[in-house]
């Protein structure tokens, strides 16, 4: 048990880790799977909405030049790993987080000039 706010910190950061994307996704021990198709759109959604926070100059320029999913492919796949760790595998094959990127990464920023359009 932390006694001071430094033990504290260290007990924090060692259970969720801060990502490349700035993003901080971790499995918090006793944590739940999500097990309706409301709570997992719900994440998925969440997720897409933070990869695009924290890339939206990076999503700009790969709209720009027609290669969003190749430019944010370890995140997209980081983000990916995570979202199917916390939802039940009857949820899987559902396909909420492919269409929350698409929804928050690609038609949200339908006034970016691309060859996509």
């Amino acid at each position: 048990m932390a006694t001071t706010l430094t033990e504290t910190l260290e007990d924090i950061s060692a259970v969720i880790p801060r990502l490349t994307t700035g993003t901080v996704w971790a499995n918090i021990p006793g944590m739940a799977l999500i097990e309706t198709d409301k709570d997992a759109r719900r994440l998925a959604r969440a997720m897409a909405s933070d990869l695009s926070l924290y890339n939206e100059e990076r999503i700009d320029a790969a709209l720009q030049a027609d290669d969003l999913f190749e430019a944010l492919a370890s995140e997209i796949q980081e983000a990916r790993d995570y979202y199917l760790s916390r939802i039940a595998e009857s949820l899987h094959d559902k396909n909420f987080f492919d269409r929350a990127l698409v929804d928050v990464l690609v038609r949200s920023n339908g006034h970016i000039d691309s060859p996509i359009w």
